[in-house]
């Protein structure tokens, strides 16, 4: 498995005909932990400052891309620290690329007008990928290219073996492919597990894996 971070100029969407609004009004973005994701939904805790002053961090998230904020606390130097949950918008992005294979990140961050974006796939996954971005006439810089592997120092050690093992014959077998090629089910068997242990193990581990990612920002 590969694992490749872009940063992409968030005018460059428009190129996708997929229109968020709320990115063009957001000064700076952090992803701090990143809670779940499936093909329903996405859920994060994030810290994000808006260009207008006074604004209601709460509706306009709302009426951007999110079904459900809580602002958990509001700093000093006018950002929010946020509780955020939305539907399957990295699913739509994908689909508007034309790619059916891979797994697309939350936004890491949003930056002077500069989103950070991770994909994780096979090596074929990642340059097709790549291709169909480029096909699209998308601008974008090449962050970091890694490895998924089970190299000394990669995330994958920092996991327990059972959520290891989840995460890896999650991909194995298609789980994080939209559409799915497997159910939740259908991996639990797999893996000899009932459904709710696979999904807390995957649900732990793609947290790990996401704090990791945001480490080595």
């Amino acid at each position: 498995m590969r694992r490749i971070v872009l940063e992409v100029p968030e005018k460059e969407l428009d190129k996708l005909g997929v229109e968020i609004e709320i990115i063009q009004r957001i000064e700076s973005f952090e992803l701090l932990n990143f809670l779940r994701q499936d093909q329903a939904e996405f859920a994060v805790i994030c810290k994000v400052k808006f260009k207008e002053s006074m604004v209601e961090a709460k509706n306009l998230l709302a009426n951007g891309f999110s079904v459900e904020v809580q602002v958990l606390e509001q700093e000093k130097d006018g950002s929010y620290i946020v509780f955020m949950r939305g539907g399957p918008l990295l699913s739509l992005l994908l689909k508007a690329v034309g790619v059916t294979e891979g797994y697309l990140f939350p936004p890491i961050e949003i930056h002077e007008g500069k989103i950070k974006m991770a994909f994780v796939g096979s090596e074929q996954q990642v340059s097709d990928f790549l291709k169909k971005v480029d096909e699209k006439k998308i601008r974008y810089k090449i962050v970091r290219m890694t490895h998924a592997d089970f190299a000394p120092n990669s995330p994958l050690n920092h996991l327990t073996a059972k959520q290891r093992d989840a995460i890896v014959a999650a991909f194995k077998f298609g789980y994080y492919d939209t559409p799915r090629r497997i159910s939740t089910e259908e991996l639990a068997k797999k893996l000899n597990m009932v459904s709710s242990t696979l999904s807390e193990h995957l649900r732990k581990g793609e947290k790990r894996l996401l704090s990791e990612l945001l480490n080595e920002k």
